[in-house]
C-alpha cells in the first residue's frame, strides 16, 4: 500500500491517531530530538459510562452535569442529565457535528436526505429546521465542517459552498475548489473567519490551503503541495481554538514512524520538536478534532505509542500542560468507518470528555475527566 495511503487516508481500526507536542524553549533554530519521553502520572480522575449502540457523531456540553450527544445511527440526540438519559429524535439527516451555546440553544449540523445542509436548532424542548440552497447530490455530508461564532452567525463549510446563517437567513460564498474537503472552519487568533481544506490528486500529491475571509471574499492565505510518496513524509496545518501549528509525519525507508511539531507564524512553518517514536502515529480519522483543548498549553490528544506506554493498550489519551505529557488512560475500544469512531471533547481547560466505540459488543464508553 501507498504511504500516502497510510499517512492520509486514516480510517483503520485502531485509528492511528498521534499529533506532536508543543514546547515553548528552544536553542536557537536548532531542532530539539528527544531521545526518551518521559510522561507525568494521570492529572485527571475518570469516571466511565455504557451506552448502547455506538454511531455516535458529535458530544457538547458547558459542563459535566448536561453532557449532549449526537447519535448518527439511530437519528437522535441524547442528553445524559446526573446519569439519566433521554432521547430525542430528529429525523432523516446525516449528522455529523453539533455545538452550543446554553442547554437550550443547541446547534445540529446535518445533511437532509444526503442532499442539502441544514442547521437544526435544539430550544430545550423542540427542533427548528434551517435548510441551505446548497446541493450536493450523493453525499451524506459527513465532510461538511461547521462553525458557531454566536446565534447570529453559524457558518457551514461543504465542498459545494459556504453559507453563513444570521439566525433566519443564509449568506453564501462560493467554494474556491470543489476538489477540495474542509478539514475545519474556525476563528483565527487575530479574530478573523479562517478555514482549511485538503486534497490528494492521481498522483498521489496532497494539497493543503489556508483561506481567510476578507470582506466578502475567501482569499487564500497559505498554500503547498507536496508528494508524500517520495519524500515520505507529510506536513499537516492543524489549529486549537484558532491556533495554528504543524505536524510533519515521517516514516523513512525500513524505519519508524516519527512526528514533530513545527510553529506556523507569517503563513509559513518553522521547525520546533520532534520525537522518537515513543509516541508513533497520527490521523484525523477521529470524530470532531484531535488534538482538543483549552490552547496550546492544555489540550488532550488520542495517540497511538510504543508498547508498553499504556501497559495493555496502544492507544490511548495523553495530556500537554505545556511543559510534559501525562498518560491518562489507555483504550481497548474498536471503531470502524465514519461514525464508529473516538470523539474527543473539551468542556473547558479543567474538564475533557472521550466517547469510545467498541463495535464488536456493540457499546460505546463515555469518560469523563476532571482535573486533579
Amino acid at each position: 500500500m501507498l504511504y500516502i495511503s497510510k499517512i492520509i487516508q486514516n480510517i483503520t481500526v485502531f485509528f492511528t491517531v498521534i499529533i506532536a507536542a508543543v514546547n515553548f524553549i528552544s536553542c536557537g533554530d536548532d531542532i530539539v530530538y528527544v531521545a526518551k519521553e518521559e510522561f507525568d502520572p494521570p492529572r485527571f480522575n475518570w469516571r466511565s459510562m455504557e451506552f448502547p449502540n455506538t454511531g455516535y457523531a458529535d458530544i457538547w456540553a458547558l459542563d459535566t452535569n448536561n453532557i449532549y450527544m449526537l447519535n448518527h445511527t439511530y437519528r437522535s440526540l441524547y442528553k445524559l442529565n446526573n446519569g439519566n438519559v433521554s432521547t430525542f429524535y430528529i429525523g432523516v439527516y446525516g449528522f455529523n457535528q453539533m455545538q452550543g451555546i446554553s442547554n437550550n440553544e443547541i446547534y445540529i449540523f446535518g445533511c437532509e436526505f444526503g442532499v442539502t445542509p441544514t442547521i437544526i436548532k435544539w430550544d430545550g424542548g423542540g427542533y427548528t429546521y434551517h435548510p441551505t440552497n446548497i446541493t450536493m447530490p450523493g453525499s451524506s455530508g459527513i465532510n461538511n465542517k461547521h462553525f458557531l461564532r454566536n446565534s447570529n452567525e453559524i457558518w457551514i463549510c461543504s465542498k459545494s459552498g459556504i453559507a453563513k446563517f444570521d439566525g433566519e437567513d443564509y449568506e453564501y460564498f462560493a467554494y474556491d475548489d470543489t476538489t477540495m474537503t474542509p478539514d475545519g472552519i474556525f476563528l483565527s487568533e487575530s479574530n478573523t473567519i479562517q478555514y482549511i481544506c485538503s486534497k490528494i490528486d492521481n498522483s498521489g500529491e496532497f494539497t493543503q490551503v489556508l483561506y481567510e475571509l476578507q470582506g466578502n471574499i475567501f482569499i487564500i492565505l497559505f498554500e503547498y503541495t507536496h508528494n508524500p510518496n517520495i519524500i515520505r513524509s507529510t506536513m499537516y496545518l492543524k489549529e486549537i481554538r484558532g491556533n495554528k501549528f504543524g505536524i510533519k509525519i515521517n516514516q523513512p525507508e525500513g524505519a519508524s514512524w516519527s512526528m514533530c511539531y513545527n510553529d506556523f507564524n507569517n503563513n509559513a512553518f518553522s521547525p520546533r520538536y520532534c520525537f522518537s517514536d515513543e509516541l508513533q502515529y497520527f490521523a484525523s480519522g477521529i470524530r470532531s478534532n484531535n488534538p482538543i483543548g483549552y490552547n496550546l498549553n492544555n489540550y488532550m490528544m488520542l495517540v497511538v505509542a510504543g508498547t508498553g506506554i499504556f501497559y495493555n493498550y496502544r492507544t490511548g489519551i495523553i495530556h500537554w500542560d505545556g511543559n510534559k505529557f501525562s498518560k491518562e488512560l489507555g483504550t481497548g475500544g474498536t471503531g470502524s468507518l465514519f461514525y464508529e469512531t473516538f470523539i474527543l471533547f473539551n468542556i473547558c481547560a479543567n474538564s475533557y470528555l472521550m466517547l469510545e466505540p467498541n463495535i464488536v459488543d456493540a457499546k460505546s464508553t463515555l469518560y469523563i475527566g476532571t482535573r486533579n
